[in-house]
């Protein structure tokens, strides 16, 4: 084969459409068939003399010897990932990283005597007011993680949906949540099971694929207990976090005063999950997190009921474990659905809102209504007549119909959405409950007013909700909002779910590795101990056509892990190399692996002989 290059003038670059390329014979054809000299044209190829760049490319170069390997082996790296769109008064949490390489965790740092650089609690993460730009920062916080999918017109859907699309605010009240702050933006952090504070959720993933944009949105929302939907043209995110009932249910505002309960079966409450994370411990290999319900096995007579769980971008132990006990606590406790129809009262709430229900006939005392006429704001008329005992506590709760920033159960001063979230209140843009302590009753009978201890924001109107609860006796229960339906011209049926705000303590508390540490197995990610006490032992012997040749063995220990008299438990094989020294040293020879402790190589060549040995793992 012949192979030839030919230049294009930089003057045809201009006009050219084609080349045209001819390959003639100058010499005459053989006559006879012996030779065989035909010659045929075989292809071309276009070269490109550019440097060329990946765009949106992170590129990594390594060379080794292929004589060590049998294919190409599976490469790792840590990643910082990309910069995304990160509030423009957020500084990211930082989970950390140690002096000493290799090490991922604190604890382990700090008792190895490294210095651990990352967010401390106290640290301040959101500064002062967000005015609703944006920067672009590394983060794992997964709000701002969807809202840099969902806006994205490269990767995500930002072709498809505006920014005004996605409600921003709602995202800024979750991800101050995922970062676990308190009231002014500093880092507070909950529990890591190993003596130190970390976010409540974070999602360090990396998609490398295509996938439906629907599956994507809800698998990077379900990271932070949070799912996703449609209303009035934006996606609003919802998140399973601790919020007060804005709404209140009873049998003055549900159709024919009728609540339907379903229970769920025993045998889909699951008393043990299998929590799948990655663990950087190991190089971000998938580990299983074994979180059980101790009192719900004995419940079901020691069967085990479990559930696969994948923690998507769960880089944390801790967060895996609380992503278990959140399942089993909700499975075991909150199994009561109830569905129920009422009028225009259903356009106030939305999935993920919760609600206080007095249904009179499951607490068998009648203690919700409307407000009557001539009520004030510390007197409160009602519609019908309620029975009070004598001596017991009661509380009154008032359904107030305007929009408002309420913190901590009072309506406050600030008028926009914007104002709201930044000093750390809920905002309510249809309804909000406010609730009173009623004045000690001093007799058990029917009341038709009831005087509270303290004013209330406004005085209510005739034909507003209220609701009445005698305490640790006879309290409304509070439920979630799964599903709002037109059923019907100005009719809305609600279904929504027993709810438990006690939930949350429960948990993030307990969480404790440190004991349940038993294993003296060493860190996967320390470095690879080498082999000790390489000896080399020669003989001659006799071959198969009696020459007298000569034969080596090299010999080594096994190697111990670092710091300890202990056998290195993750050897899987050796691989050996020699060669010969003196005034002609020769290149490293490959003798092979070999699982044993020694390995002989016969014809051995005469003069002073060297090897080396490396330990390779079993992973």
């Amino acid at each position: 084969e012949r192979a030839f290059r030919f230049d294009i003038p930089s003057a045809w670059k201009a006009s050219m459409t084609s080349i045209n390329v001819r390959v003639t014979r100058v010499t005459a054809d053989v006559d006879g068939a012996q030779t065989q000299n035909a010659i045929y044209f075989g292809t071309y190829t276009i070269i490109v003399d550019n440097k060329l760049t990946y765009p949106n490319s992170a590129l990594m170069a390594l060379e080794f010897d292929a004589k060590q390997f049998n294919s190409i082996p599976t490469r790792g790296y840590e990643i910082k990932g990309l910069k995304i769109k990160i509030p423009s008064n957020y500084t990211t949490y930082d989970h950390g990283s140690c002096s000493i390489a290799g090490v991922r965790r604190k604890d382990r740092c700090i008792s190895q005597g490294g210095t651990w650089t990352g967010t401390n609690v106290g640290d301040n993460l959101y500064s002062g007011n967000w005015d609703g730009t944006f920067t672009t920062g590394w983060t794992a916080n997964p709000a701002w993680v969807l809202y840099d999918i969902c806006t994205d017109d490269r990767y995500g859907l930002g072709k498809w949906l505006e920014e005004a699309q996605l409600d921003k605010w709602a995202l800024y009240e979750i991800g101050k949540y995922c970062d676990a702050v308190d009231s002014s933006g500093n880092f507070a952090g909950v529990d890591d099971g190993w003596g130190y504070k970390e976010a409540r959720f974070t999602c360090n993933v990396y998609l490398q694929g295509r996938e439906e944009a629907y599956k994507v949105l809800n698998d990077i929302a379900s990271t932070m207990r949070s799912m996703l939907y449609w209303q009035q043209g934006a996606l609003t995110p919802v998140q399973d976090a601790p919020r007060d009932p804005i709404m209140t249910f009873s049998d003055s505002n549900v159709i024919d005063g009728v609540f339907t309960y379903e229970g769920t079966s025993r045998k889909q409450r699951h008393n043990v999950a299998h929590v799948t994370w990655n663990n950087p411990d190991d190089f971000y290999r998938q580990h299983i997190e074994y979180v059980e319900d101790s009192e719900g096995i004995t419940n079901a007579n020691n069967e085990i009921f479990a559930i696969d769980l994948q923690a998507i971008g769960c880089t944390s132990q801790g967060q895996a474990r609380r992503m278990g006990k959140w399942l089993l606590y909700t499975e075991r406790y909150e199994t009561e659905a109830v569905t129920f129809s009422t009028g225009m009262d259903g356009v106030s709430v939305r999935p993920g809102d919760n609600i206080y229900i007095a249904d009179s006939f499951k607490a068998g005392v009648r203690y919700g209504g409307r407000v009557s006429s001539g009520s004030t704001t510390t007197t409160i008329q009602l519609d019908n007549a309620t029975s009070v005992t004598s001596g017991q506590s009661y509380r009154l709760s008032i359904l107030h119909t305007e929009e408002a920033c309420v913190i901590s159960g009072a309506k406050s001063a600030h008028t926009t959405k914007e104002d709201c979230i930044n000093a750390d209140g809920k905002w309510a843009p249809f309804v909000w409950t406010e609730t009173k302590t009623v004045n000690t009753v001093s007799t058990s009978e029917d009341v038709t007013s009831l005087t509270v201890t303290s004013a209330f924001e406004n005085a209510p109107t005739s034909g507003l909700m209220w609701i009445l609860e005698e305490i640790g006796s006879v309290e409304a229960q509070t439920f979630k909002v799964l599903s709002v339906r037109e059923a019907g011209p100005n009719i809305y049926e609600i279904s929504a779910l027993k709810h438990y705000e006690q939930k949350y303590d429960v948990v993030e508390s307990n969480i404790d590795f440190s004991d349940k540490s038993t294993s003296n197995l060493p860190d996967p990610s320390d470095p690879i101990p080498a082999p000790g006490d390489l000896t080399i032992s020669e003989e001659l012997y006799v071959d198969s056509t009696n020459n007298i040749k000569n034969r080596a063995t090299f010999s080594w220990s096994t190697p111990k892990t670092a710091g300890t008299t202990q056998n290195y438990p993750y050897v899987g094989s050796y691989y050996v190399e020699y060669r010969r020294k003196g005034a002609k040293v020769s290149n490293w020879i490959s003798a092979g692996n070999t699982v044993a402790n020694s390995i002989t190589i016969n014809d051995a060549p005469a003069g002073t002989l060297e090897f080396r040995v490396k330990t390779r793992r079993i992973f």
